[in-house]
């Protein structure tokens, strides 16, 4: 059986127009590697919206606290716990196409399905995703599941220029 490669972010923080990713890179055979930083420019003027969402899901601004008493049942924040967190952290890179790309992002099922952004189920940047140009090795962009639908994950492009 072949060995499958999971890439697992640990941690995020931003820096102004920048973000980082601590990825930690495993093989279903051997021990787990040491994490690495990974810093991602952002084109916040070009895309406003879509380095917003990523921003936000690599902070986990919006991911919901932990109830860790069984007291709080009946609190209306206690059915929010079965809800995707909106966070980046401990999630895989769940799909990755040799000499294209590597994608991660699914924060509800870790495996390619889930789609959920910071604004709701998804978010529209017509005018963000028109004028972009992937043609760089390292590029980040917002993976888009249908026209108009914008979500939490997203892909690294590895080539120099995607098809």
């Amino acid at each position: 059986m072949r060995n499958t490669t999971v890439c697992q972010l640990l941690s995020a923080s931003s820096m102004t127009s920048k973000v980082y990713m601590d990825i930690m890179i495993s093989h279903s055979s051997s021990k787990v590697g040491k994490p690495q930083r990974v810093t991602f420019s952002l084109f916040t003027k070009k895309c406003p919206v879509a380095c917003e969402n990523f921003v936000k899901l690599c902070m986990g601004t919006n991911a919901i606290p932990e109830m860790s008493s069984k007291d709080f049942i009946h609190e209306p924040v206690f059915k929010d716990q079965f809800l995707p967190q909106l966070t980046y952290l401990s999630s895989t890179f769940h799909r990755v196409c040799p000499g294209l790309c590597v994608q991660g992002g699914d924060v509800c099922n870790n495996h390619g399905t889930g789609q959920v952004c910071v604004f709701g189920d998804s978010f529209d940047a017509p005018q963000e995703t028109g004028q972009s140009v992937f043609d760089t090795r390292g590029l980040l962009g917002t993976a888009v599941s249908a026209p108009h639908l914008n979500h939490s994950q997203f892909f690294i492009l590895t080539a120099n220029a995607a098809p």
